[in-house]
């Protein structure tokens, strides 16, 4: 995800949320560079899972999985949400 940085400022803490299934397997989470997060999460391409990454806002959030030919991943209703506002 490339994100607008007059929204998403760099430096500030958020939390990803989405609505997430597929085949895959995600390997890791968050945004680019050292704090990208390692995880080892199988997909159910049957059912909706709820993905929450809480991260500090530095370059481009990105998700990296494993997968094999036609293998897919789907998300829906993805959001950021600034932590720390009322």
């Amino acid at each position: 995800f490339y994100y607008d940085q007059k929204l998403i400022v760099p430096g500030e803490r958020y939390n990803f949320n989405a609505l997430i299934k597929g085949t895959m397997t995600i390997k890791r989470i968050g945004p680019e560079g050292p704090t990208l997060k390692r995880v080892n999460q199988a997909l159910d391409s049957n059912n909706w899972s709820l993905l929450t990454v809480n991260f500090i806002a530095r370059r481009n959030f990105a998700i990296y999985c494993a997968a094999k030919s036609g293998d897919w991943l789907e998300l829906k209703d993805w959001q950021f949400l600034k932590l720390g506002e009322n």
